[in-house]
């Protein structure tokens, strides 16, 4: 059913490149209904990119400034931006709320309406000759026109409003637009109208209107409890929901969409469901009378302490020179701007360097390793092994794989060896042997199955679950720290390498274009990643590690509750005499259901060819021993379901654990 609805939509998206608006071999964005489509060199992206069945979002979805969440889109080219960078871009609204013009489109579209051949700079624009772009954009438009009933009049009032500063309305405060019901589309501003003078006249009208409403909401600035804003968790609460234990987003916004089917607050004037009336809860949250359903995981966002920005985190230019704002926030562990969730922030040099080192984005990225990385290390064979065994990499998983899941088609884990292949295979253009042994991953893993992209964050969630249920052996502040000392400069010479080749590419765009605002900016930003001093300065910043100094109690039954200097036992200290015991980990999270009990027995020395393992066939008859490699390759060639339990020699089957489990503890 999957491959059906992607055949679908590549069957009736768009039939040329948002970026040049040509035809040829294109690639759909994967971004939920979008329909733009591009050339994979219009992307910066090689030829292998149209075959890659790695998710991908276009430009159009995320803020060309702050590549944060994009909230009002260009309807000829892929620029949109925020709300919080609407005021510093050439960018202007149209109409509909979450459409508009940047600078350019607005000007040839123009141009164009008023058939004129010469632009505002005296340049000769020749809308005739085909080999130019803007032959096709005119093709473009005239598309896009008659789709969204633009007309010159619509036009020519953006162009005022743009020349006037009046693209971004409510002075500094980045929120009022957000809180003005901005994010409801077309609520209220959808004009329906073919009059453009009533057009013009009614966005006066508004402006007038919206002014007071917008200097009221000025000072609302969210505070958070813990993990989310006063009024996501108040609402939590009255509707009987845990609020102990941080939630995802996604999961708060199940809960908000399951209470407003509950409690049938869809617009009854609505047939399709698409509006949602506030109830006095709902308004307390959202601060509107009316929301789009769609929109609601989008007005979350800022509920949550991860995505709080303080005023400073939001401004264009800083001091040090950052005169184009920030990169993408959302992997790359070298912003300095990127805020930690609140019950993390004060921990990262209380705690001792025994405790565990949590398992979020910032720890992750200080020590994870892109592909392209570790093919930079396999040129040093001496000290490659050193280099990668505790790093972080992510992974694709295998189709075939006893595990695979549709939707989850990477996962995170750590490196926890290298081995030696017994045949040579290629990765891009070089030869090599190494596979990697990476936790979580009961397979050798080669090369090209590493990614070269950001986690998202749904990774770093799932590889948490996995220590949560004592899956995943936790890396301690200390391991971290020495592990991050060793690899920091060699990831960030390589992602300064990146970024400017990325700048380089994005000025020849910039200049091909004619956006003289982003074309300096990218200059700007280029020439200083350029400078030693700049290197200098983010070689010298090491990452922080965050500690987990959670309330979490670990006891053994034969024993007293471990909790000094959050030190947890090590899986060889379990049980070194085989007598085995009982390990119950409590998380203090106000869930009754939240305690795991791990029944097990570890050895000090585990080998995968020591044939120590056993279990009962379909017919009831113990088997074995087996080694760890048999079982392993009988696992991935689906002789054994999910539950298939194995137990050690010298153990009985009441000892036995999922060999699920085995195969994930005993790397």
């Amino acid at each position: 059913m999957m491959k059906k609805n992607k055949l679908n939509k590549e069957e009736i998206a768009e039939d040329y490149c948002f970026t040049c608006k040509d035809g040829g071999h294109l690639r759909v964005c994967d971004f939920k209904n979008c329909l733009k489509a591009y050339h994979p060199q219009c992307v910066g992206k090689d030829p292998s990119f149209m075959e890659s069945d790695e998710r991908w979002t276009c430009g159009w979805h995320s803020c060309f400034i702050c590549q944060k969440a994009s909230a009002l889109q260009c309807y000829c080219c892929p620029n949109s931006v925020c709300y919080s960078c609407i005021k510093e871009a050439e960018f202007v609204q149209v109409k509909k709320r979450t459409k508009g013009f940047c600078n350019n489109c607005l000007k040839l579209a123009i141009l164009i309406e008023e058939n004129i051949d010469v632009d505002s700079d005296g340049g000769k624009v020749d809308f005739r000759d085909t080999e130019t772009y803007e032959f096709l954009f005119k093709d473009y438009w005239e598309i896009i026109k008659d789709q969204e009933g633009l007309t010159l009049i619509d036009l020519q009032a953006a162009n005022a409003l743009l020349k006037r500063g009046e693209n971004y309305k409510g002075g500094s405060d980045s929120d009022k637009l957000e809180e003005e019901d901005v994010e409801s589309e077309g609520d209220d501003l959808e004009i329906n109208s073919d009059d453009g003078l009533s057009f013009l006249e009614d966005l006066k009208g508004r402006c007038g209107r919206m002014k007071k409403p917008i200097k009221r909401s000025r000072s609302k600035k969210k505070v958070f409890i813990s993990w989310g804003s006063v009024e996501l968790i108040n609402f939590l609460i009255s509707v009987g929901r845990d609020t102990n234990e941080p939630l995802t987003l996604l999961d708060a916004c199940e809960i908000i969409k399951d209470y407003i089917d509950r409690n049938n607050l869809h617009d009854p004037d609505n047939k399709k469901k698409k509006n949602v009336i506030c109830d006095e809860r709902l308004y307390a949250l959202f601060r509107k009378r009316k929301v789009k359903f769609h929109k609601i995981e989008s007005l979350l966002e800022s509920h949550f302490a991860t995505n709080d920005d303080s005023d400073e985190e939001i401004s264009f230019s800083s001091e040090d020179g950052d005169t184009f704002g920030r990169r993408k926030k959302q992997n790359t562990g070298y912003d300095e701007h990127k805020l930690q969730p609140k019950e993390y922030k004060e921990d990262i040099s209380a705690a001792p360097k025994s405790c565990y080192a949590s398992i979020v984005r910032k720890n992750i990225n200080s020590v994870y390793l892109k592909r392209s990385l570790i093919m930079e290390f396999l040129k040093s064979p001496d000290t490659f092994e050193e280099k990668v065994t505790g790093c972080f990499v992510r992974v694709k998983v295998d189709p075939e794989d006893f595990y695979f899941v549709p939707e989850k088609r990477y996962k995170l884990g750590q490196v926890t060896g290298v081995k030696k292949a017994l045949q040579t295979y290629k990765v891009g253009t070089m030869s090599t042997d190494v596979v990697l042994r990476v936790s979580n991953y009961h397979a050798d893993v080669q090369l090209f199955f590493l990614s070269d992209d950001d986690f998202d964050e749904d990774e770093c969630e799932d590889l948490l679950q996995l220590a949560n249920k004592g899956l995943f052996k936790r890396p301690t502040v200390a391991e971290l720290e020495k592990k991050i000392r060793s690899v920091h400069a060699d990831i960030m010479n390589h992602w300064i390498d990146k970024e400017v080749l990325k700048l380089q590419k994005l000025i020849d765009r910039a200049n091909e274009k004619g956006w003289r605002r982003e074309l300096f900016a990218y200059i700007d930003e280029r020439e200083k990643l350029r400078t030693s001093e700049e290197r200098k300065r983010l070689l010298q910043e090491i990452p922080t590690v965050v500690a987990d100094i959670s309330q979490t109690k670990v006891k053994t039954t034969n024993g007293p509750p471990i909790s000094s200097e959050c030190q947890l036992p090590k899986a060889a200290d379990v049980n070194n005499s085989g007598s085995g015991h009982v390990i119950e980990i409590e998380e203090d999270h106000g869930v009754q259901d939240s305690k795991i009990t791990v029944n097990m027995r570890i050895s000090d020395h585990v080998d995968d060819e020591d044939k120590t393992w056993h279990y009962v066939d379909p017919s009831g008859n113990e088997q074995g021993p087996f080694d760890m490699v048999s079982l392993r390759y009988w696992m991935r060639e689906g002789f054994f379901d999910e539950d298939f339990k194995v137990w050690k020699t010298g153990q009985s089957r009441e000892d036995a654990i999922l060999l699920t489990d085995a195969l994930r503890l005993y790397q």
